[in-house]
Formats: structure tokens, C-alpha cells, sequence
């Protein structure tokens, strides 16, 4: 999905948050083997886990492959420090996820 459904700590990239989050949620307690959620727009690396029914979902954003947006702002920042990158899954026996930075 885009849009992410849980909040990341950015007040000002909360509100551009998923429409409707607790419908999604909502929905998503009605199934038992969702093991993550992936989502982007958010422009940084973003890692956090939510309690269901049925256990704990994770939650995985990935940067941009442009500018990052610095975390945890008040306001829009871009964070210059950080390059831009890409999300890796192994959809192997079990999830893993790894980060990976592009030098430009």
C-alpha cells in the first residue's frame, strides 16, 4: 500500500497518513496469516510492529529513491544526511528485510 497506517512520529507526515486507518485495521483483524504490511510515501526507512487478533503485524516503509524526509520532524525537513535507498525482502521460510543505501 501507499499510504502508511500507522502513525511514524512525523507530525506533519502523519496527517498525509492512510485515510481511514482503523477501517484498514478493522478489516485486517478479520484474517490470520498477514504477517506485514509494506508501504512507502513517507521517504525514509520506517520499521514498527502493531498488535491484532491474531498477533503482531509489522510494519515496513521504505525510503525514497529520491530525498529522504528527515524523521520524527515538526515540520517538512529533508534529511540531508541520508542517501537515497531501496527496501530488500526475503520471502524465504520466514521475512526478513534489509535497507539499502545508493551513492549517488
Amino acid at each position: 500500500m501507499h499510504h502508511p497506517p500507522v502513525s511514524v512520529g512525523s507530525r506533519w507526515v502523519d496527517v498525509l497518513g492512510l485515510a481511514d486507518a482503523e477501517a484498514f485495521w478493522e478489516v485486517l483483524a478479520t484474517h490470520e496469516r498477514v504477517e506485514a504490511i509494506l508501504c512507502g510515501h513517507i521517504h525514509q526507512a520506517f520499521e514498527c510492529r502493531r498488535a491484532t487478533p491474531h498477533g503482531e503485524v509489522a510494519i515496513y516503509a521504505c525510503p525514497a529513491t529520491s530525498d529522504q524526509f528527515l524523521p520524527r520532524a515538526e515540520t517538512f525537513a529533508v534529511d540531508a544526511a541520508a542517501l537515497p535507498g531501496f527496501r530488500v525482502f526475503d520471502l524465504g521460510d520466514t521475512l526478513s528485510t534489509r535497507v539499502e543505501r545508493v551513492v549517488l
